[in-house]
């Protein structure tokens, strides 16, 4: 995170409406102080590409307007040289950005029509290691959100629902280092994968026992997602490791 005030800057929020979680990364600019024209920037780790003809970078955002003639902005660059530079590859505001209708009052994500899928074709990076920016341009109007970004090779993903596990439990969301993991009575065979951004598997662990408690430190800050299966049942859910 870049926080040029050293003040208001990208956080979490507990939000609804989308699978995998219900925290989601927020700028809240309806109480951002101290004014408007400030510029906050959360940046991924490196992603290595592939040499690929069909790259895509989705996300998923949520934001309402207070009114017209207050209209905050998004914007999105990719650096191919290790920070060194950005280009622009996306930006909206305003109308343009809003996804639901607008509102006075401070905006939350916790319906399903509050959100929209967005898509950027980033096919011209393939074979780079790159970093991605997401760049919220505060005028004081309403709450951003972003969820679920996405980078994917060829075609979309397909999100598949998930036959819920009882009473299983992943914590805390979001996490410094350490996360407990609570199966209830899932253990039976159970498997755990995390997922990073990209879908690649970075650790791989049988959970043998009712509660487990892994430490992340070895893994960069990003998004996660958690798959645990037991007995052909499977649970995901999403963590943020900040």
């Amino acid at each position: 995170i870049n926080n040029y005030d050293g003040l208001m800057t990208w956080d979490t929020a507990q939000t609804a409406g989308l699978p995998y979680g219900n925290h989601s990364a927020t700028i809240q600019f309806f109480d951002y102080n101290p004014g408007a024209d400030e510029i906050d920037d959360l940046i991924s780790t490196g992603i290595s590409l592939p040499n690929d003809d069909s790259l895509y970078l989705r996300f998923d955002v949520a934001y309402n307007e207070k009114h017209q003639v207050v209209a905050d902005s998004l914007s999105v660059y990719i650096s191919s040289d290790c920070g060194a530079t950005f280009t622009q590859v996306y930006n909206k505001g305003g109308s343009v950005l809003e996804t639901y209708t607008p509102l006075t009052l401070p905006f939350v994500a916790n319906q399903p029509n509050h959100w929209r899928t967005d898509y950027i074709d980033i096919t011209s990076y393939a074979g780079n290691n790159i970093l991605i920016k997401f760049v919220g341009y505060n005028k004081r109007g309403n709450n951003l959100y972003i969820d679920n970004i996405w980078v994917y090779e060829g075609d979309e993903p397909v999100t598949v629902p998930e036959i819920e596990l009882d009473n299983i439990s992943i914590y805390p969301n979001p996490t410094n280092n350490v996360i407990n993991i609570d199966m209830g009575n899932n253990f039976d065979k159970a498997q755990l994968e995390i997922l990073d951004i990209i879908g690649k598997t970075v650790l791989h662990k049988s959970l043998k026992q009712k509660k487990t408690s892994l430490n992340l430190y070895g893994l960069p800050n990003g998004i996660y997602l958690f798959k645990v299966t037991s007995n052909n049942n499977s649970y995901t859910q999403k963590i943020i490791k900040q």
